[in-house]
């Protein structure tokens, strides 16, 4: 199997099960949000394994055709893993705070987000994109699941979701320019 392929289906491993056990463990155990739809594993609806398979192959996908100016000559893995750990930490969070304090925890993430920007060297401008497009539409994408009664969040703001979601998102506009890069750059360490 060519390296991007295993790459590509790796990448969208990685992601559906930082979903599932975001979700789990960050959301439906700490009263984040509660799941209607039957059946059910511990208070997480079957159908959502699903919904977290194809949003992951669609932010994966999209991140294959991002454009990125800067190809680096090796695929940057650290500040993969870094994008990673920082949408794991987020989501975590979100368990303990997205309840108690929203506003705030709002303020937090997005205010990390846009040191984030300001320290990024390479790519600012498709990071910024990639972050607002992903923003928007995971937050209008759960506001939708929502509104046809998958789930409710137990504290909501805009579109049924709480503001601070797609300040998490932001984040993972980072994700999206470095799957993109990493991606090219495997291009080019395979000659294609």
């Amino acid at each position: 199997m060519h390296t991007r392929a295993k790459f590509f289906g790796g990448a969208v491993a990685a992601l559906t099960l930082l979903f599932f056990l975001g979700d789990h463990f960050a959301h439906v155990r700490h009263g984040i949000l509660r799941y209607h739809w039957q059946p059910q594993l511990d208070g997480q609806s079957y159908w959502v394994y699903l919904v977290f398979f194809a949003a992951s192959l669609l932010i994966v996908s999209a991140a294959w055709l991002f454009p990125v100016p800067s190809v680096p000559a090796r695929p940057p893995w650290r500040t993969l893993i870094t994008d990673y750990a920082v949408v794991a930490a987020g989501y975590t969070a979100s368990g303990f705070f997205g309840n108690s304090h929203p506003r705030a925890f709002f303020w937090a993430v997005t205010a990390l987000w846009l040191v984030r920007v300001l320290a990024t060297r390479d790519d600012r401008l498709p990071v910024v994109a990639a972050s607002v497009l992903l923003g928007a539409l995971g937050s209008l994408g759960e506001g939708l699941f929502s509104q046809l009664g998958l789930f409710d969040y137990a504290h909501q703001d805009v579109v049924r979701v709480p503001l601070w979601l797609g300040a998490l998102y932001l984040h993972g506009g980072f994700a999206v320019v470095d799957v993109s890069r990493v991606r090219r750059a495997l291009g080019q360490e395979a000659g294609t």
